[in-house]
């Protein structure tokens, strides 16, 4: 301890109703068994459980016909919305790492994966080796970081859908950053109020998160939804963010 467990889906169905759930960090057997109980009645099936994996988190992004790759893509997560993990809310495109490209490439092809696939690893801080986290089946929350290096996905999944054909092409630029504010904001918060902080996961020290924080004007990055040529949708996503307080 402490493990991880989650719903094997995110978001269910059932009985007229939709039913969220999330990841909960575990830290005792009692707990588990309380947790495990409680997600398995509600989501209509038993959860995942994993051993917990501190490290540098990456992921490497694919299109593929039936196992052939068409584009890939990596990155590496500067920062999560919780310290503990989930959804990226800073990274950087960089060059591909081959030895996670190799096992990727080696499972989405024996699955004969067709469409587009994240698939994440952790590089394990006791060994350095990267330790494979689960592969994402639909376009991923970091999909803005891709196509400003030069990756358009979803133009390419279009041209797949409408059967034309698309050209393998594994070319994009390295050192790109992408941003979502209001979830780096969460993270913000989560850092400095020690939001649910877990004995033997170290935190960012305070100071320096909020450093980093400001630093809104880098090279080369770019921002998930915030523009000021088109800024209804950080509008949007604000006022959808407030009614959720």
């Amino acid at each position: 301890y402490p493990v991880i467990i989650k719903p094997r889906q995110s978001y269910v169905w059932q009985e007229g109703k939709g039913k969220l759930a999330s990841t909960v960090y575990i830290s005792s057997p009692e707990q588990l068994k309380e947790e495990f109980k409680n997600l398995s009645a509600k989501m209509g099936e038993p959860p995942l459980v994993q051993q917990l994996i501190q490290g540098e988190e990456f992921g490497i992004f694919a299109l593929l016909e039936h196992g052939r790759p068409l584009a890939l893509f990596a990155h590496r997560r500067i920062r999560s919305i919780s310290p503990l993990g989930g959804a990226s809310c800073l990274r950087e495109s960089i060059k591909m790492p081959q030895e996670m490209k190799e096992y990727s490439l080696r499972l989405l092809k024996a699955l004969q994966w067709h469409g587009p696939a994240m698939v994440e690893f952790k590089v394990d801080e006791r060994d350095k080796l990267p330790k494979l986290m689960e592969i994402n089946g639909r376009f991923w929350g970091s999909l803005p970081l891709a196509i400003y290096a030069g990756v358009d996905f979803p133009y390419l999944y279009y041209l797949m859908a409408e059967n034309k054909k698309v050209e393998p092409d594994f070319l994009y630029k390295e050192n790109i950053k992408s941003r979502h504010l209001l979830a780096d904001c969460k993270n913000l918060f989560s850092v400095l109020l020690d939001r649910g902080r877990i004995d033997g996961i170290k935190y960012p020290d305070k100071a320096e998160t909020v450093a980093n924080f400001f630093k809104f004007f880098e090279k080369n990055l770019y921002y998930d939804v915030e523009s000021l040529s088109d800024a209804k949708p950080f509008f949007m996503e604000l006022v959808n963010s407030l009614l959720r307080l």
